[in-house]
């Protein structure tokens, strides 16, 4: 019985694709549905190894697919280590794979023996040439079919087949949009997903660039960044969430500390908040604060800290929500702005996570973080940690870590507790103390008047103007042109503002000079017209995070001065443009020293400008 349920739910599959009509046409044969072997000794011996892995087990996530799907072991492998190296995931891509050739497969031992969570499934480009799009989404209907019929409790993620061709134009890129329009319809709110990417790799005008995929069909390192990260809110449903490093609490030293609390009095803080009705009071060695009406209000230190490790303990008598204030200001509106960690009596439960009050919102969100969501608890009292040195924010509650925030728009500030605005909310914070670390400060690079400090490699004109630097070069000379720092930088950030009026340049970090670019390394993009904020590394893996066209969108000012910044901890990497994160790499493999640039690119009309160029550098940075 359950076996003809099935098959009538398979059924109901295949025809959700087209009309009862077209659905009775489609039940004719045709290649794309019929399981077949390719004769190749290369396919012979990649269909063998992929028994052979699924052979030992442990796999909790597939990959389906043709050569784009295999090159996760090619250009796309330190990505695929990166999210999936911990999730017993295994590559079922084989170059040249049509839909046919996935269905033999599958029938006759991709499968056998194992019970994946999740597949995640992208066919269809190499059918495009021979196959209708009815025919090819019939195709990956059968695909899809056959993974409910074998593995019922299994997931699967169906993409859309990625764009391919210089542009819109292009045949097999019209075919495969014509297939995707179908097979959107194979997610049924249940087992199956549909998700479309596409966009992720093109222009604002449709185009697709060689820097995304450099033969307008496989992906470029950077391009495989955009893949993962694009399906991450769906793999970690079904998955643990993707193994995030996170520091260690710091030693439980109450060496250096100093109370910010008598435990009697409000001494040394004051009230802050306009029309903010919240009330504060001393009470039994706590501070306690209580819901009024009005908008959100702060308590907050008459004095401002820079780098400082805060400790507390935090319980909510009635829940509500809260925070606790650092690094933060208030402008002359009365209004608090800047950097909250998060307390979040609520179901979501985003209790230290980091949100910036009064201005870009959630920066450092816990949706994922199971282990920090769970940390915080509703009933008594709750260790807060908070460490913030430099650009780094990091957080901890009862030990667990939360927060792990590289962000540089406010290096210093005074410390607040927040009642947020709402009907009900009692919090108390008892045994407030501080480790002052003294203070992060930015340092010029450019001292507005000369290029000291710079020197100029390659070709082009920089001159130096009215407080900016220019830099112009004419399209017919193809060599580059940098104007390089006089010395080399391991952990630092950097920031400046520029203006982008025609042709591209970068911000280079971490680089050497060499090779017929000039330096070989790192650039954070500058573009007047796509990709600014990007991470493209000259002469190595080329795109290794190319941003989203509508994060772009959000970020960039076309015509203006827009602000950027790159910070390199380590092997840790974080871009921004204009407050927006546009670039992030957790754990990346590339050089760890090197020179800062900034680029004139060869074969362009350039012009372009820059000013209040400043370095915080974290060389010799100790930690407390």
């Amino acid at each position: 019985m359950q076996r003809i349920v099935r098959r009538a739910a398979l059924a109901a599959l295949l025809l959700a694709l087209v009309s009862v009509s077209r659905a009775a046409e489609l039940a004719k044969k045709h290649a794309a549905i019929e399981p077949v072997p390719r004769s190749g000794p290369g396919w012979k011996a990649r269909h063998a190894a992929m028994n052979a892995r699924v052979k030992q087990g442990n796999v909790d996530l597939v990959m389906i697919g043709d050569s784009i799907t295999q090159g996760w072991e090619g250009p796309g492998k330190n990505v695929f280590n990166e999210f999936y190296g911990g999730r017993n995931a295994a590559n079922l891509g084989i170059g040249g794979d049509r839909t046919q050739h996935v269905l033999w497969r599958l029938q006759n031992g991709n499968l056998d023996g194992i019970a994946p969570k999740l597949a995640v499934l992208m066919i269809g480009t190499n059918n495009s040439g021979d196959d209708t799009p009815e025919e090819i989404a019939d195709g990956v209907a059968h695909i899809v079919a056959l993974l409910r019929e074998k593995l019922p409790e299994m997931k699967i993620l169906v993409l859309a087949i990625f764009p391919r061709g210089p542009d819109g134009a292009d045949p097999r890129r019209q075919v495969n949009q014509k297939t995707n329009a179908l097979i959107a319809k194979l997610a049924d709110g249940r087992q199956v997903e549909y998700l479309d990417i596409g966009p992720r790799f093109l222009r604002g005008d449709g185009t697709l660039s060689r820097d995304v995929m450099p033969d307008l069909l496989h992906l470029s390192p950077g391009a495989y960044r955009t893949w993962a990260e694009a399906i991450e809110p769906v793999v970690s449903k079904v998955l643990e969430p993707k193994d995030v490093k996170k520091p260690a609490e710091p030693a439980d030293d109450e060496a250096g500390f100093v109370p910010l609390f008598d435990g009697e009095t409000l001494a040394g803080w004051r009230k802050a908040g306009r029309d903010g009705g919240a009330t504060y009071a001393a009470e039994d060695g706590a501070i306690v604060g209580r819901v009024g009406p009005g908008r959100n209000t702060f308590l907050r230190t008459k004095k401002e800290y820079g780098d400082f490790i805060l400790k507390l303990d935090v319980k909510l008598d009635v829940p509500g929500n809260s925070g606790i204030q650092i690094r933060s200001h208030e402008n002359d509106k009365g209004l608090v702005y800047g950097y909250q960690c998060e307390i979040d009596p609520s179901e979501r439960a985003w209790s230290g996570g980091i949100y910036d009050e009064g201005r870009r919102a959630w920066l450092y969100p816990l949706d994922g973080d199971a282990k920090a969501r769970a940390a915080f608890k509703l009933d008594g009292w709750n260790r807060f940690t908070i460490r913030a040195v430099g650009p780094s924010i990091q957080t901890w509650i009862n030990g667990v870590p939360c927060a792990d925030l590289v962000d540089v728009e406010d290096l210093s500030g005074f410390i607040a507790l927040q009642v947020h605005a709402g009907k009900q909310g009692q919090i108390r914070w008892r045994n407030i103390r501080i480790k002052d670390l003294g203070a992060s400060a930015w340092k010029p690079l450019f001292d507005g008047k000369s290029l000291a400090g710079w020197r100029r490699i390659g070709t082009g004109e920089w001159t130096v103007r009215d407080g900016e630097i220019l830099g112009a070069k004419a399209a017919a000379d193809k060599e580059f042109g940098h104007l390089i720092s006089d010395r080399p930088y391991t952990d630092f950030a950097v920031r400046l503002k520029y203006k982008a009026t025609t042709g591209n340049s970068g911000l280079y970090f971490r680089v050497e000079e060499g090779g017929d670019a000039g330096v070989l390394g790192f650039q954070a993009e500058i573009d007047p017209r796509e990709n600014a904020g990007g991470l493209y590394e000259t002469r190595g893996r080329g795109w290794v995070v190319h941003p989203p066209v509508a994060l772009v969108k959000k970020a960039y000012k076309p015509n203006e001065w827009n602000r950027m910044s790159v910070v390199a901890l380590g092997r840790r990497l974080v871009v921004h443009l204009n407050g927006v994160k546009t670039a992030e790499l957790a754990d990346d493999p590339g050089r760890e020293r090197g020179f800062l640039a900034l680029q004139l690119h060869g074969g362009q009309d350039m012009d372009v400008r820059f000013k209040d160029i400043e370095i915080l550098d974290m060389s010799a940075a100790a930690s407390p």
